[in-house]
């Protein structure tokens, strides 16, 4: 075997990454015996995604098309990576060079970065474990740069001028030589190709120490890959090493082998449910379903031969079917099953009259905490078959998804089965702080929403558990309008409307045309969840009581959406779900102990009116965006400030409130004890999760968890469960429902939601001339003077009773209709 060949072997049996493909080992036989080819960029399939040998900060900044490697300028974040996981280099000397070509007359810097600690280090700055070293070419200068954090520059920036302008279609090769010598290393550049410069060997300093391990930063060593920062665009032809004494790693990363990313099963209902999966590339998918002890031939799903619209490859599928309703589902690919779980049985009317069970989350994200601690970045990346990499990946540097415990979730059910249903949101799956970090469709569905398989359990729970997710205010900040739920309700980016409706709405229906926010009915007329996106500006700098000089405080100023809100009260008056939960993002006071911008959100007429209805329909008002697993009960909005006239007679209220966060973000935000809260309301802290309020990396384990609903058909009443790990002494470990009990819980009635003004009277509609099964858990609705009120449903035996009538006075004559009968009835 000849060099050639041995340096194809090698590399045969060391690259072995997530996405790898054999297009991306075929080394020409004109390697040069010092050079190894560590990406063949020329080999690129047309629009074929990006990954295998290389790792980019954002696939969307990145496309592969017709055998080209070219960046696509982000509309914020400018700056762009791609790194080699694979090459790690611990030993000097050795080589790295980079040829690219410029795209445009725009400006543009772009080269290489090397030394980062993690194969996927790129930030510029903002944390303290963040930044690698950078040799760039910039249209007149060549340069070394340290960009490891802000205001820690202490290897000084090196440039030399280019022989002439490097300006559009010029080609460029940057090599960078990194040997011994001086404290940490030396490292020269040097420039050719229709420029030239160079720049000779200067000492690589040893910058400040890791902020976790206190180890120092040694930044000659470590991961290299490209680097890309500007407006401009270029053209990366080839990337290549000459490693010295480093090999490529052989061990630690596992082939990515599941064709389906993961799959999610919504809008259960009697004749049809919905699938909405990602595929790892686009391909002929096909679906079977479970009948009768037999799978169906396989139905060709549309679509799934060719990539969507953004290079997105998550597709929808309406499920539908004739004769008995099936057991099992398939997604199906050559013949293969590449994902396979149940349907969920159809609870109808619920007939049989178990417990239901409900599993609330929200902020159970990932990318804020890879984008702020590098021990948790791309080496223990989502797309995995498994979490991988270093240790801490679940360790005490880790706040994420896979800690809530999640193995356990599916025992919750009634009788420790699967759980009825799902709901998720504000940052779940896992949405970025602010849009700025996820452009295109494709990069929300690669490297957010993967969240969902971040472990099997996770990705078993998704596709077995009907769910319904909601996004929160982090997604739609700083549009246009000032609150884009105004009047319009419209101003959502393009990419992130077209991904989220492919996630969250296929297979439901929203409020309006154009609106994000949905009704979810996991048992229709019975459990029903309102899910409210939030949406908030920035620019306002502290509580939504206090505008910016050029900004109005008007009611079209609505971080609901005033179209939503009309849509809302229209729900929760009408619907006689004895069971309707409000699904949103911010709490109705001012109780955080935190800053005020991060503790109120709602405007003050929007708070009023939602605590109104709240009260006077009996609604349960569940929260993301908390980071505290907890329950807060309000017991007074009498005193509440500024005045509102609709609060003024809520002195006898108990409006509950659920925290249903993990806590997995970097904030997490302690209530203040049981009293007063900024604007006056009175309110008692039944739980909470977290001891104090603020920021940290690490090391809240035993905070992460879950929340679990339970309802009661017989006695209308819900219980509510928090689920933590356990303490640090015991690892963090999950509980187990089959043999543990929660870390709390409570029992509850929506009629006790109910402002107390007055009550119906008993009401037996059998002696109001509905029949015996036509009384039993009949619907009826309240109004007066022609204004719905509130609808519900009767007893099992056909009653109304201890039924409150709020905001009408006793001795009221309301109407009442319960199937087509009408009557009045005095309050009492």
């Amino acid at each position: 075997m000849d060099r050639r060949e041995s340096i194809k072997t090698m590399l045969l049996g060391a690259i072995s990454v997530p996405y790898v493909d054999p297009r991306d080992l075929e080394l020409g036989l004109e390697a040069d015996a010092e050079w190894k080819s560590a990406y063949p960029i020329e080999q690129l399939a047309p629009k074929r995604k990006i990954g295998g040998l290389l790792r980019v900060n954002d696939p969307s900044f990145f496309e592969a098309k017709k055998g080209r490697l070219v960046t696509r300028h982000g509309r914020f974040k400018r700056h762009r990576t791609a790194m080699l996981p694979q090459w790690e280099m611990e030993q000097y000397p050795y080589r790295v060079r980079v040829t690219i070509r410029k795209q445009d007359d725009r400006s543009v810097s772009a080269g290489l970065i090397f030394g980062a600690k993690t194969p996927y280090e790129f930030e510029l700055g903002g944390a303290e474990t963040h930044g690698a070293l950078f040799a760039y070419v910039s249209p007149s200068t060549l340069s070394l740069r340290d960009h490891r954090t802000d205001g820690t520059q202490v290897w000084k920036d090196r440039e030399a001028g280019l022989s002439s302008d490097w300006e559009r279609g010029d080609t460029l090769t940057l090599t960078l030589s990194v040997t011994a010598g001086g404290s940490h290393g030396m490292v020269a550049a040097q420039l050719e190709g229709d420029a030239s410069a160079e720049l000779p060997a200067t000492p690589v300093d040893l910058g400040k120490p890791d902020s976790l391990t206190e180890n120092p930063h040694v930044r000659g060593k470590g991961y290299f890959g490209v680097a890309v920062d500007g407006p401009g665009e270029v053209e990366i032809l080839s990337l290549e090493v000459d490693p010295g004494p480093n090999t490529p790693a052989r061990t630690g990363l596992k082939p990515y082998r599941r064709a389906c990313e993961w799959c999610v099963i919504k809008a259960n209902r009697e004749e049809q449910f919905a699938l909405t999966f990602a595929l790892r590339e686009a391909h002929r998918t096909s679906l079977r379903l479970r009948q009768n002890g037999r799978w169906t031939d396989p139905e060709f799903i549309e679509g799934t031969a060719e990539e969507r619209s953004g290079g997105m490859t998550v597709y929808t599928k309406t499920v539908t079917w004739a004769g008995t309703r099936p057991t099992r589902y398939q997604l199906v690919q050559g013949g293969g099953s590449i994902y396979e779980a149940r349907v969920p049985a159809l609870n109808k009317d619920w007939q049989n009259e178990r417990e239901v069970v409900g599993i609330g989350v929200a902020c159970d994200e990932v990318w804020r905490y890879k984008q702020q601690n590098q021990r948790n970045w791309f080496d223990n990346i989502l797309t995995e078959e498994q979490w991988q990499g270093q240790e801490e990946a679940f360790g005490r540097h880790s706040d994420n998804l896979g800690d809530v415990g999640a193995e356990y979730i599916r025992y919750q059910g009634s009788d420790n089965d699967w759980p009825d249903f799902l709901f998720g949101g504000d940052d779940y799956p896992g949405y970025p702080d602010n849009p700025i970090l996820a452009l295109s469709e494709i990069d929300y569905q690669q490297r957010i929403w993967d969240v969902l398989a971040a472990n099997d359990h996770l990705r078993e729970l998704h596709g077995n558990v009907p769910s319904a997710f909601k996004g929160g205010d982090h997604e739609f900040a700083n549009a246009t309008p000032l609150q884009p739920g105004g009047q319009q309700g419209r101003n959502y980016p393009a990419h992130i409307k077209n991904a989220y409706e492919a996630i969250s709405l296929s297979g439901y229906d929203p409020v309006r045309e154009g609106e994000m926010s949905y009704i979810s009915r996991p048992i229709p007329g019975w459990i029903e969840v309102f899910h409210i996106v939030t949406r908030y500006n920035q620019t306002v700098p502290n509580d939504t009581r206090k505008f910016p000089d050029h900004i109005d405080d008007t009611r079209e100023q609505s971080a609901s959406g005033m179209k939503v809100l009309e849509a809302l009260e229209t729900w929760a008056r009408t619907s006689p779900a004895p069971f309707k939960i409000v699904h949103s993002d911010h709490p109705l006071a001012d109780i955080r102990t935190i800053s005020a911008k991060e503790t109120y959100r709602l405007y003050p007429w929007e708070r009023g009116k939602m605590v109104r209805l709240i009260a006077e329909t009996g609604l349960l008002y569940a929260i993301g965006d908390e980071h505290n697993l907890r329950m807060v009960e309000y017991t007074d909005f009498s005193q509440a400030e500024p005045t509102d006239p609709r609060l003024r007679p809520l002195d006898d209220v108990s409006i509950y409130e659920f925290g249903i966060s993990n806590l997995s973000g970097e904030w997490f935000r302690h209530v203040q004890e049981d009293g007063v809260s900024g604007e006056g309301v009175q309110y008692k802290v039944h739980h909470q999760t977290p001891t104090e309020s603020g920021a940290a990396h690490h090391g809240f384990e035993k905070w992460n968890g879950y929340t679990v609903f339970r309802f009661d058909k017989t006695d209308r009443s819900v219980g509510f469960e928090i689920w933590t790990r356990h303490d640090e002494d015991e690892g963090y470990r999950a509980k187990d429902p089959r043999r543990e009990e929660p870390d709390f819980a409570t029992r509850f009635s929506p009629k006790s939601v109910m402002w107390k003004s007055s009550k119906l009277p008993r009401i037996d509609l059998v002696n109001r001339g509905l029949g015996q099964e036509e009384a039993r858990y009949a619907t009826y609705s309240i109004a007066t003077s022609g204004d719905d009120l509130f609808s519900n449903r009767a007893d099992r035996e056909g009653r109304i009773e201890d039924m409150p009538c709020p905001s009408v006075e006793p001795g009221t004559k309301v109407q009442v209709e319960a199937e087509g009968q009408t009557f009045a009835v005095e309050t009492v």
